[in-house]
């Protein structure tokens, strides 16, 4: 039986650490899975804010004709490029629109012509981010062209510790114009874009399911656990055996079947010694053995709690309060 108890709460205790750490961990996946999905949609925001770029400085130099435009969904292999000093024969390793290609080459004759403005781009980056994912976040533009790296409004130090450094964007066909968008995302920021059905998981997994088993753990170290045999011959505390006397055991049985175990000196006489006239001494007695006997078992204590009244409480974390006693008077 004491075997069999000891093994019964093994595997309880086995379960809820599995569950616990189960819910942890899926709670955590989940919030990584919801911070990609963010990211990649703050990747998408600089996609579109290089395109909007692309648009406000190619207007102010040209317009590409209806001609051109005709064959936007249309892709291509390879093109040719002309500039004023060289011709160049780009080949692409897989097939692209035709407005992406001319994108590319637009970008690299720009670069020298009408560059980028990072504090102009990030202009446009702050504003579609307000509209894709909301909230007002500190954001910038890396830009390099050939190399040497310009940020906007002079900024070289937030990047390095911005929550959010986008993959490294080349605008041209011979990769010397590239972007970076960051973002200085709050703690907040991953909860509010997440799925409802994310968020719901996350919140299960992570609070709700803790909750419940650390609720029912306090419920259980606030409980009594004392057993019985059938014939009052053993007693169990705490699923550990305890040695104890016959009369020992009956009064520590009438004191939890009282409310609140509390029992009265009157109660104890009239129970076990009526007639007695050594009655005040027999109860000094029994109730000092019984305290000893509770001495392996902190977690219980019986305290006079008014004259001729006596009350066993539980009390859960003495032991850990004993243990830390201990340990700062070893430390001193």
């Amino acid at each position: 039986m004491k075997r069999l108890k000891a093994l019964k709460k093994f595997c309880t205790n086995y379960i809820l650490c599995i569950l616990v750490l189960t819910g942890v961990v899926g709670g955590l996946k989940i919030y990584s899975v919801e911070r990609t999905a963010l990211y990649s949609k703050t990747y998408r925001v600089l996609q579109e804010t290089i395109n909007q770029d692309y648009e406000n400085r190619i207007g102010g130099i040209y317009r590409h004709t209806e001609g051109n435009k005709r064959k936007s969904h249309r892709k291509i292999k390879e093109q040719w490029v002309y500039t004023e000093k060289e011709l160049y024969h780009v080949v692409y390793q897989d097939s692209i629109y035709v407005p992406q290609a001319r994108q590319y080459a637009d970008q690299f004759m720009m670069a020298t012509q009408c560059p980028v403005n990072p504090s102009v781009m990030a202009g446009i980056f702050k504003e579609k981010l307000m509209e894709n994912v909301g909230g007002d976040y500190s954001c910038g533009i890396i830009y390099r062209h050939n190399g040497i790296a310009q940020y906007s409004l002079n900024d070289t130090i937030s990047p390095r510790y911005a929550s959010c450094l986008t993959p490294m964007r080349f605008l041209d066909f011979a990769n010397t114009v590239s972007v970076q968008g960051w973002v200085d995302y709050d703690g907040l920021t991953v909860f509010v874009n997440m799925h409802p059905l994310g968020m719901i998981g996350f919140v299960v997994l992570d609070f709700l399911l803790p909750l419940m088993l650390l609720t029912g753990y306090v419920i259980r170290c606030y409980r009594v656990h004392i057993v019985f045999d059938k014939d009052d011959k053993l007693v169990w505390i705490d699923g550990k055996y305890c040695a104890m006397a016959k009369l020992d055991r009956q009064i520590l049985k009438l004191i939890l079947k009282n409310k609140d175990y509390v029992v009265t000196r009157e109660e104890l006489k009239q129970a076990f010694w009526p007639d007695s006239m050594t009655a005040d001494k027999n109860i000094d007695t029994h109730l000092y053995t019984l305290r000893k006997n509770l001495t392996d078992f902190p977690r219980y204590q019986l305290d006079t709690v008014g004259q001729g009244r006596y009350q066993l409480k539980c009390k859960p974390f003495r032991r850990i309060q004993a243990l830390g006693r201990s340990f700062c008077q070893n430390v001193k």
